[in-house]
């Protein structure tokens, strides 16, 4: 009788269960491997992602440090050509040319009867601005006034005395609010004056406001303060210090007087710091 060849059962379950434990573990292996190769591949891929992410904002970093010099640089070029105009500009004043005329009119020139473009003059100045810059600006005044003008101004330059900008006030659509809530100071504009139907000084081209933002407008009715500009109420009080703020005995002050000029900063009510004037028989 032939000896059976089979593995008893139970030795052939248990040979099995080996196999599968091994084939298993193998995989298991397998996948762990696999798994830190993706990691170590995932970490090198972040570290060369923030190598070149690294490059690309040092690059940026330089285009920037660039950008700003060549800013800084065109800025400085921009300086050093309006110090130069300004500084081989004339005081003067003219007639209203054909082209100014045409811009003026219907902002601060309007059809009137009072006066007309022959009694106006356009004046050029030099000035001196709130970063010390020397600068060149222009006015319209009355044809009467226009040589004193000249003179002020040229005065007030050499004394570096500091006004932040001075453009016509068709530039602001002759809105006389919107020039002096941004510190133009200004001359000729036919308007009225405030609260009245009497035509104002300006409409006339006998006067002129000086940094008005700092020397406001100031009128109380009816034991209510109005204050022009309307941003410039932190600069009502006179009793405060602060830069640029016109005060009787000043250089400006001087100047002006000197010339003929009044102040409305004298007035009781209402009170203009800003305002000078000149008084002629019309």
């Amino acid at each position: 009788m032939k000896k059976n060849s089979r593995l008893p059962n139970t030795q052939y379950k248990n040979i099995m269960k080996l196999i599968v434990m091994i084939l298993v573990t193998s995989l298991c292996i397998k996948n762990i491997t696999g798994r830190k190769l993706n990691s170590q591949n995932h970490n090198e891929n972040n570290s060369k992602t923030d190598r070149r992410t690294d490059n690309e904002n040092s690059v940026k970093a330089n285009d920037i440090a660039e950008n700003d010099k060549t800013s800084e640089k065109a800025e400085t070029e921009e300086n050093d050509i309006m110090n130069e105009k300004a500084d081989n500009i004339c005081f003067y004043y003219e007639e209203l040319s054909e082209e100014l005329k045409s811009y003026i009119t219907g902002k601060s020139y309007k059809e009137n009867d009072d006066i007309s473009y022959d009694d106006l003059r356009h004046v050029v100045v030099g000035y001196i601005d709130f970063e010390g810059r020397k600068c060149i600006g222009e006015l319209i005044v009355n044809a009467s006034i226009a040589k004193d003008v000249t003179e002020i101004f040229k005065e007030l330059y050499d004394n570096q005395y500091q006004i932040e900008k001075i453009k016509l006030i068709d530039e602001y659509d002759a809105d006389d609010d919107k020039s002096m809530a941004d510190n133009n100071s200004s001359a000729f504009n036919y308007r009225v004056v405030d609260g009245t139907n009497r035509i104002s000084a300006h409409g006339y081209g006998l006067a002129i406001d000086i940094n008005p933002l700092y020397n406001p407008y100031v009128r109380t009715t009816f034991g209510e303060r109005n204050v022009l500009p309307v941003n410039a109420v932190g600069y009502a009080d006179r009793t405060k210090e602060f830069d640029h703020k016109i005060v009787k005995g000043d250089i400006c002050y001087n100047i002006f007087i000197r010339h003929g000029f009044k102040w409305g900063g004298d007035w009781n009510t209402p009170v203009d710091y800003q305002h000078f004037y000149k008084e002629l028989e019309r």
